[in-house]
Formats: C-alpha cells, structure tokens, sequence
C-alpha cells in the first residue's frame, strides 16, 4: 500500500506538472490568438479604409477575399468568397481579365493596365502574383485604384496643348505676315528715300 501510495504521489506530481505545461502552453496560444484576432482586425479596418478596390485569388481562381471598394468593380457578396472569378458577373468590359490572370499565374510577371468603366471613370488595374513567406506563388492579387481625375487632368492638359499650339501657331503665322509687311514697306520706302538723297 505504501508503494502504491508513492507510485499515485509519484504520478500525481507528475499530471500537475504537466497540467501546469498544458496551462503554459493553453496561456501562450491564448495570447497567440489574441494577436492574430488583433492583426485580423487591423487588416480589416485597413481594407475597409484604403480606397483601393483588391480581390485576393488562390491559383484556381477562386475569390479568397475581397475589399469592399472592388465591389463596385467586381460584383461580390461575403458568400462569393471560395467561388471562382470566372462566375461572377463585373462592370470590367474587360474581356481579356481570366487570361491575363492565368498569364500572371503561369509566367509570375506583374500586368498592369488603363481601364474605362462606364462613361466616366478611369481605373487602374493591377495583377499581381499572390506570394506566401516562403516566396511561393499562391494566386494572384488584383487591385483597382481609381484614376478618373488623373485623367481628367491628363484631358485638360491635352486640350490645353491643342489650344497652346493653335496660338503658337497664329503667332507664328502673324510674325510671318509682320515681316512680309515689313519688307514690303521697307522695299517701298527705299526708292523715296533715294529721290530724297539724290
């Protein structure tokens, strides 16, 4: 009994050694996933402020997530999240998107191009490859950034070209004509200015 006795002491101590383990390990990933829970949060509140519209793809094209400024672009609702791109109907009149997101799948090579929405606006989109920590490509990232006044500007400043060399050009033409007058006048003026010497 008292061998039995020490033997239940003996693995008594040892389940509250491991109980205090368990209850280390249990308050480090306690903490682990109160810093995940925080960085979830300030990813969210991060997508939720940027004006930059992103849809994150895993490598088949399925939506991973998206920011809520791409739903605008990207006709997406929280259960689109896990469907394919190619199922889901866009503003994009962008026919070329699924090959050019294959493009940047198969060859890693960031692609960026100018696209009309509507009538009025302009947006910047980029494909870029999904990378991980290990530098393994896992999908691809689109991004949309609004750039409709920077085209608005870019129109201003080509009319306002067209309208500089317009008048550059009737400058031109007038100082033409002032110096034909000029010679003109000159050439006549010379015969009085001879009698006049004479």
């Amino acid at each position: 009994l008292i061998s039995s006795n020490e033997e239940l002491q003996s693995a008594n101590e040892e389940l509250q050694s491991r109980n205090e383990e368990l209850h280390t390990v249990n308050a480090e990933n306690q903490l682990r996933i109160k810093q995940i829970m925080e960085l979830n949060d300030d990813l969210n509140n991060y997508f939720a402020s940027s004006d930059i519209g992103q849809v994150f793809l895993d490598s088949n094209l399925l939506i991973r997530k998206y920011t809520p400024q791409a739903t605008a672009l990207i006709n997406l609702i929280e259960t689109d999240v896990g469907r394919p791109i190619t199922h889901i109907s866009n503003n994009i009149s962008y026919p070329d998107l699924t090959r050019d997101i294959n493009h940047v799948l198969k060859h890693l090579t960031p692609l960026e191009k100018s696209l009309r929405i509507g009538n009025n606006k302009w947006y910047q989109m980029k494909i870029m490859p999904y990378l991980r920590e290990d530098k393994t490509m896992d999908g691809v990232v689109l991004t949309f950034v609004d750039i409709t006044a920077m085209k608005m500007v870019e129109k201003e400043l080509k009319t306002a070209n067209r309208k500089l060399r317009e008048l550059n050009d009737n400058l031109l033409r007038s100082n033409k004509e002032l110096e034909q007058f000029a010679y003109i006048t000159s050439h006549d003026l010379q015969e009085p200015l001879r009698k006049i010497q004479t």
